[in-house]
């Protein structure tokens, strides 16, 4: 997709916690409107903070949403961006068929997942990572188990499945995928 697209668009951010991909998003291309959605009254109250600057005024909005209860999105969006928070949905089509409803035609989702692999690939995975250094067995266990639902060919065929178009697909490392996807 072109810098235009997140420069003259309307953007949202599912899963937005405490607001970082928002601003950087505000930072890169001054986005026309930029939208979080968190479940967590703290992460919105961190991005709130987070995000307050006279350049940004009026161009964010931010929504306390519980996305399994209201599968409800604003409209005529451009983009959608979910970081690793979509595989945590119970009613997959659901969603899918919400956020192609939000999109303008030809908007694009961009889904960032944790991949499905197995418990030896997370294990060497967060080995190479300081942040975890502490991590037990029964942890790397019980994260493998939250985080490894879905592989790349999964997503595309609940994306297919719901009228999206795959536009590209990639590793971005061992355990994490991305996909761009646009409504058809």
């Amino acid at each position: 997709f072109r810098s235009e697209e997140l420069a003259n668009g309307r953007c949202i951010d599912i899963g937005c916690g405490p607001g970082l991909l928002l601003k950087d998003l505000d930072e890169r291309f001054h986005s026309e409107k930029l939208i979080g959605i968190d479940l967590s009254p703290v992460m919105l109250e961190k991005a709130e903070e987070f995000l307050k600057q006279p350049s940004i005024e009026g161009r964010v909005e931010l929504i306390q949403q519980h996305m399994q209860e209201n599968l409800t999105l604003p409209p005529d969006i451009d983009i959608i961006f979910s970081s690793r928070v979509l595989r945590s949905f119970d009613d997959q089509i659901g969603i899918m068929n919400s956020i192609n409803k939000s999109l303008k035609s030809g908007g694009r989702l961009i889904l960032l997942d944790w991949d499905l692999g197995s418990i030896q690939k997370y294990d060497d995975y967060f080995n190479s990572s300081n942040e975890f250094n502490d991590m037990t067995i029964e942890d790397l266990i019980r994260l493998h188990r939250n985080f490894s639902r879905y592989s790349v060919e999964d997503w595309e065929f609940i994306l297919e499945s719901t009228n999206f178009t795959i536009d590209y697909t990639f590793q971005l490392n061992p355990v994490h995928i991305v996909i761009v996807a646009s409504k058809k």
